[in-house]
């Protein structure tokens, strides 16, 4: 399990209700998740599941992504970013 402090936890929620706000989604109207497991079967997802184009995903968050990441970005693809920037 990895060992995020609270700060960097606040920081990825806040990157999380960014991008749901940008596709129309309003964070505040969500419901909390279930405090159970709740099992569903795949075949019932399939409605509700669209495939994800990666290249598109990786540019969006690299244009988005700050120029230049702390030495210690605390999300693998801060680095990433940083270093494909960089070549």
């Amino acid at each position: 399990m990895a060992s995020h402090t609270p700060t960097e936890l606040k920081l990825a929620a806040g990157v999380l209700g960014r991008a749901a706000r940008a596709v129309g989604l309003d964070p505040a109207q969500m419901p909390a998740p279930s405090p159970e497991r709740v099992d569903v079967a795949a075949e019932e997802l399939d409605e509700y599941v669209q495939p994800l184009d990666i290249a598109y995903e990786r540019d969006a968050l690299a244009a988005t992504a700050p120029s230049a990441p702390a030495a210690s970005a605390p999300f693998d693809f801060e680095r990433d970013v940083s270093s494909a920037r960089a070549a």
